[in-house]
């Protein structure tokens, strides 16, 4: 893993996953900083950590717009965050 790759780590002790960004990997005890997605920076071991894959899954590619001046861009992104992403 690299700093900068988006993980997702497993929290043994709620049986759940956090995604974080690995921030340093060069601790001396093999441990990574990882900073979560509430902003919080701790220590995970590598074992637990996986990388998410940078492809788009297909609830992402319904979002992607391609080949938008940078006005029709700003008006679609305006409408998507103002809660509706009709055409």
């Amino acid at each position: 893993m690299r700093i900068g790759d988006i993980i997702v780590a497993s929290r043994a002790y709620s049986r759940g996953e956090v995604t974080g960004v690995v921030v340093d990997n060069t601790c001396e005890t093999g441990w990574m900083d990882i900073l979560l997605e509430d902003g919080e920076l701790v220590k995970w071991p590598p074992s637990q950590l996986k990388v998410v894959s940078d492809e788009l899954s297909d609830k992402q590619l319904e979002n992607v717009v391609g080949g938008m001046s940078f006005e029709k861009f700003d008006e679609w992104k305006a409408r998507l965050i103002n809660g509706g992403c009709e055409e």
